[in-house]
């Protein structure tokens, strides 16, 4: 078995296995995690393309990883999930047209600018139909090039470039151990990616990724909001949730290390309510189907008692993934001994991939090697055009004779008055058509801009009022569509922390976040008739985003 290289890249660090595999099981020769350049990879786009290959071609060298042949897991926010139910076709072109057909019904995106990859997750017959549930991924064709060249400038020979959870299929086969319990026929797995900018949640069942949501939350909420709290850069603020969060309450010994575990509840509590909504919508469509366990790994998934949390929250077993049955680590590095599966999955099923899985590049294989299919006959090709180019001319003068036969007959039709006549015709009525066209497109773009106009109710006025602590001032409210911001004061800092959970306990409220905290240094003068004094008070900013619920 040659050895492969699979490299997953993610907006907070790139780890990079080496290893080989079978159908079934994978060892792993070498692992290497690195820290992503600040601010190259957003949103799964790569911003800062030279930062990024420059530390991966260093890393590979100096961890003397010389495979070639590799594999790219990926993820970004830009992808676009659906399931359809649609007919069987038998070609695959005719497929993609299908639902390319049937995407642009819905979807306010050009479809030409994404490459869009499919499988079929379940057949049935309706109506004397052949059907199927099409699980559809739309990626943007952009992200797909440059990670190509990527692969290019470093000098890898990509295989396969596909979402990082799909490769999660062959990890729960059926058969096959998690954490010592196995994969079971006809029982579906929750598992959940808990990354360092969004969770991501699948259902494994029967060998299948049968249902994926990105939630646009992860461990980065924790960083800015305790960041906010104590005016402190993001490092610092990253090591005080890794300190804290691997604590028990009666190990907490300080009033910050308190601020930070609550920030820490607060947040889990956010990412619990929002899983809870897609497995509510994952169990009404799937009644049939019940699942087994939810399966926790990613960063914050090494959170001190996460999967208790999501347990007694969601009623579902709960596990931290730790051991895969046919997984084997043959790590010649010292500090590489206790490789962990939390931050290692996607990067090692990646191992996995074979010929037959979803890939990004199929089109682009299948290009190349029909050229080289090509070039191998283009001898035989040539040898028979030259036989060709023999009868062609021997039949030549037969051919002109006829052309020009049909030449005089065409010029014959076009000159006739009366032709003329109805050639004048039809433009007239394209050109009333195209001012009718013109008239509509108008009337919709219209109706589009109407249909946009912002609502302000007076439920949400209220809802957001009854928030507000007793020592803190609204100032300015600004609403604009699902965002909100508000600017106030306050006395005391914590009263902004109050007002932020406030906020995120709404029913409505989808993210709430506090960019900005400052001093307010001028004195203000409060007199009564017991008391009269000077209080520095803070100015806050608070930016809300509400859900959008259809």
């Amino acid at each position: 078995m040659a050895k492969l290289v699979s490299i997953d890249i993610g907006s907070k660090s790139i780890k990079i296995v080496e290893g080989v595999s079978d159908k079934k099981n994978l060892t792993v020769k070498k692992a290497v995690t690195i820290s992503t350049p600040i601010d190259s990879i957003q949103e799964g786009y790569i911003k800062d393309f030279e930062s990024v290959r420059n530390v991966l071609k260093q890393t590979l060298t100096s961890n003397g990883i010389r495979s070639k042949n590799a594999v790219f897991n990926i993820n970004t926010t830009s992808l676009i999930t659906r399931t359809v139910e649609l007919p069987i076709l038998k070609k695959h072109d005719e497929t993609i047209q299908m639902i390319r057909f049937e995407l642009e019904q819905f979807l306010p995106v050009v479809l030409d600018e994404y490459k869009i990859v499919f499988r079929i997750v379940k057949t049935y017959t309706e109506d004397g139909i052949k059907k199927g549930s099409y699980l559809i991924y739309a990626v943007p064709t952009k992200l797909i090039n440059d990670y190509r060249h990527l692969a290019e400038t470093i000098g890898l020979r990509l295989i396969s470039m596909d979402l990082s959870f799909n490769s999660l299929e062959k990890v729960f086969s059926v058969g096959r151990t998690v954490n010592d319990q196995k994969i079971l026929k006809d029982k579906a797995y929750y598992v959940l990616e808990m990354g360092h900018k969004s969770l991501i949640f699948n259902v494994m069942y029967n060998d299948k990724n049968l249902f994926t949501r990105i939630i646009n939350l992860g461990g980065s909420d924790i960083d800015i909001s305790i960041g906010n709290l104590f005016d402190t850069n993001p490092e610092n603020a990253t090591k005080l949730k890794h300190k804290v969060s691997s604590l028990e309450l009666y190990q907490l010994e300080t009033p910050e290390d308190t601020s930070v575990n609550n920030i820490i509840n607060s947040t889990v509590d956010e990412w619990i309510n929002e899983v809870r909504r897609v497995v509510q919508y994952f169990n009404s469509r799937n009644k049939e189907i019940e699942a087994d366990r939810l399966l926790l790994y990613g960063g914050s998934a090494k959170i001190r008692n996460i999967e208790k949390f999501f347990q007694d929250n969601l009623n579902v077993k709960t596990e931290v993934i730790d051991k895969i049955g046919g997984f084997t680590l043959e790590l010649k590095s010292r500090n590489e001994k206790d490789l962990s599966l939390v931050d290692y999955l996607n990067a090692v099923s990646g191992l996995l991939k074979t010929k037959t899985d979803m890939n990004l590049l199929s089109d682009i294989l299948k290009s190349k090697q029909a050229r080289l299919r090509t070039v191998a006959s283009s001898t035989l090709v040539l040898g028979l055009i030259a036989l060709g180019l023999l009868f062609y001319f021997l039949d030549y003068s037969l051919k002109i004779y006829s052309l020009n036969n049909d030449i005089d007959y065409y010029d014959s039709i076009i000159n006739n008055p009366t032709y003329q006549t109805k050639y004048k015709e039809v433009q007239e009525l394209e050109a009333k058509i195209n001012v009718l066209r013109d008239y509509k497109n108008i009337m919709g773009a219209l109706n589009s801009q109407l249909g946009r106009a912002d609502v302000i109710q007076t439920d949400l006025l209220i809802a957001l009022s009854s928030t507000v602590p007793v020592d803190t001032n609204i100032s300015s409210m600004n609403i604009s569509g699902p965002n909100i911001a508000i600017q106030g004061t306050s006395l005391v800092r914590e009263s902004i922390a109050q007002f932020a959970k406030n906020l995120k306990d709404l029913d409505f409220t989808d993210r709430v976040h506090v960019p900005s905290i400052s001093r307010q240094e001028d004195a203000l003068e409060i007199e009564t008739e017991a008391v009269a004094g000077a209080l520095n008070a803070y100015t806050f900013t608070v930016n809300i985003t509400t859900k959008d619920v259809n």
